[in-house]
């Protein structure tokens, strides 16, 4: 008798997670056709540093791509010896992930 509490138990306890988890992913899906990428790029005008005075400076970059419209990069200056970029806005027209590789965006 006790064994079979324990099965009823167990059996609510599940369909009860069931059900949660279910509600919350009608209520809030995933979105799949956007994907947000977020970083810090630190640049410099030698490709390295070499010591002496040259310009370093750090960005953070925001991409938000839509799976079928393309998408925007932003590239907003952090930190460094004035921003010598006009745009800060770039359209990306596509986007690649290899999984433990690389991303690309043309």
């Amino acid at each position: 008798m006790k064994i079979n509490r324990l099965y009823a138990l167990l059996i609510l306890t599940v369909a009860s997670l069931f059900l949660v988890v279910t509600v919350h992913l009608i209520y809030n899906p995933w979105d799949l056709s956007r994907i947000i990428l977020k970083g810090s790029m630190y640049v410099n005008d030698c490709g390295e540093p070499r010591g002496g005075f040259e310009w370093a400076g750090e960005y953070a970059i925001e991409v938000v791509y839509w799976r079928n419209s393309g998408g925007i990069m932003k590239v907003i200056f952090k930190i460094g010896l004035g921003d010598p970029l006009e745009r800060h806005e770039y359209y990306v027209e596509r986007l690649s992930i290899e999984v433990n590789s690389t991303i690309t965006l043309v």
